[in-house]
């Protein structure tokens, strides 16, 4: 089996046990899209202020498959989880198909 195959497999099934069900709508898209994925809504994020001192805060994070939507996720999309509504305020692509999204509640 390919590394390409093993690392497929492996984000399935982390889509399969911490998944929930996401409703996302795309700037520029046709219209809402649901979705499965992992979601954190208290993930610990650490950033650094301008004098290089860390920083530690929670953010909600989902981690979406690029292929389960219809084109990437991009900052200002909108997921609502839970009957939360969320913005995507950061998304970085991961080399393993899927695009690490911060989010604020709207």
């Amino acid at each position: 089996m390919s590394w390409a195959a093993h690392l497929a497999t492996a984000t399935e099934i982390e889509r399969d046990t911490f998944g929930v069900s996401q409703t996302w709508t795309l700037v520029g898209g046709s219209g809402p899209e649901v979705i499965v994925a992992p979601f954190d809504e208290s993930a610990e994020v650490q950033s650094f202020d301008d004098d290089g001192v860390p920083i530690a805060a929670t953010r909600p994070i989902t981690n979406p498959r690029n292929a389960d939507l219809s084109r990437a996720p991009r900052k200002r999309d909108l997921v609502t989880i839970a009957g939360t509504g969320y913005r995507v305020t950061q998304a970085d692509p991961d080399n393993d198909g899927t695009t690490r999204c911060y989010l604020e509640e709207v």
